[in-house]
């Protein structure tokens, strides 16, 4: 299996319908910072029909796509990845779908570093809700997901594994 192919990139992006256009206008200058940074990584996601969503305090967005559509990944396992601290959520969703369509796997990528010069991040215990309600919002099953983060993310997936566990939630299998 390859790497993806990339398209150009796109007049940039712009926000989706509905109850998360306020939020996700709110997060755009990020929204548009990663698009620029990602190029074609950021088309490659939005051309797949991913969702690209505002995080609920409106601080940052995440990236949800799945075989059925990024609003149902009921019952099926969900690839959930962390960038590293200098990466962006475009870029470990160009990096693992290819394996997750092949699977029929979700896939989602959040964007967890913030900030005009994304110098302010999520600490986990903050990271930890907003994933929960992602996930929740996504149809997303207990013991469904995959916990991976590269790099900083990695760090932060430690803290995340024991929140879940902790709060009873127990998205993470592995």
């Amino acid at each position: 299996m390859g790497v993806p192919t990339l398209k150009a990139a796109g007049a940039g992006p712009k926000p989706e319908a509905g109850p998360m256009t306020e939020p996700l206008q709110q997060a755009g200058a990020l929204l548009r910072q990663a698009a620029e940074a990602t190029g074609g990584r950021y088309t490659y996601a939005r051309d797949l029909g991913a969702k690209i969503a505002a995080t609920p305090d409106g601080r940052s967005f995440y990236v949800a796509w799945g075989p059925r559509g990024p609003d149902d990944l009921a019952d099926l396992p969900v690839i959930v990845t962390l960038h590293d601290g200098d990466g962006w959520a475009f870029d470990e969703f160009f990096l693992w779908h290819p394996y997750a369509e092949k699977r029929g796997y979700g896939l989602v990528a959040i964007q967890w570093r913030f900030g005009e010069d994304r110098s302010e991040a999520y600490t986990a215990h903050q990271l930890y809700p907003i994933l929960a309600w992602a996930l929740h919002n996504r149809g997303v099953r207990s013991h469904r997901g995959l916990l991976h983060g590269f790099g900083a993310g990695a760090m932060h997936a430690y803290g995340l594994a024991w929140l879940d566990a902790r709060d009873g939630n127990r998205y993470f299998e592995l």
